[in-house]
């Protein structure tokens, strides 16, 4: 088995970027392509690690943070996740000095037996 991982890092330092979306809807079409043209021998995986809470934007709209939890959940009809590319949001942040970490977030339009057994061993549900 072979596996295609993207990797975003979303930390206090970029967390204001609204290109970390646009970096990780990229990330997704380029897993898409590897699935498709390897004939879905690849298993591939967009991993998005998030140290940051969601700090407020001077234009005041929702934070990147939220806007890529609710890409990660599915909620982006206008650009969906292509399907059986797995997505796997894992925050941790520190929030009135203590440390907060909910349980990851995995979204996989189509998934494969693969991806339910990932999520099982991460002990999170898969939304699909």
């Amino acid at each position: 088995m072979r596996y295609a991982i993207e990797f975003k890092y979303i930390h206090p330092d970029n967390a204001r970027n609204k290109n970390m979306l646009d970096e990780i809807k990229k990330d997704n079409e380029k897993l898409k392509l590897a699935y498709y043209h390897s004939h879905g021998f690849i298993r591939p995986i967009n991993l998005v690690f998030c140290s940051s809470i969601g700090l407020e934007r001077r234009d005041r709209q929702t934070t990147i943070v939220e806007r890529i939890e609710a890409y990660i959940k599915g909620k982006d009809k206008e650009h969906p996740i292509p399907d059986h590319v797995l997505n796997i949001f894992i925050h941790s942040f520190i929030s009135m000095n203590k440390k907060e970490t909910p349980k990851p977030i995995a979204f996989c339009s189509k998934p494969e037996k693969w991806a339910y057994d990932l999520c099982k061993v991460l002990k999170t549900d898969l939304l699909t």
